[in-house]
């Protein structure tokens, strides 16, 4: 099995991997926690990597808001819903 074959398969069984994403909208940060749809996963990195997406066309967003960082509320809920651990900032 190749590595995407097999990478794609965790993703499915666990209904699309989950990303923690920071962005810029209107001037403004804010933050997303989106669950990539898996069959885009592929398009998803491209377009990571050429810096112009939006994240809609990719998945669900389970949670977002305004602002620099998620609350520990929702840090809390996203690690004892979903099992997703946010990455710590390295600003």
């Amino acid at each position: 099995m190749s590595q995407k074959s097999f990478m794609l398969k965790v993703i499915d069984e666990r209904g699309g991997a989950i990303r923690f994403i920071r962005a810029v909208e209107d001037g403004v940060e804010c933050w997303f926690y989106l669950r990539l749809n898996p069959e885009k996963l592929v398009e998803y990195q491209q377009k990571v990597k050429a810096g112009d997406l939006d994240i809609r066309d990719y998945g669900t967003i389970l949670e977002s808001d305004w602002g620099h960082y998620p609350t520990g509320d929702v840090i809390k809920f996203m690690k004892s819903e979903y099992g997703f651990v946010t990455p710590q900032l390295v600003d």
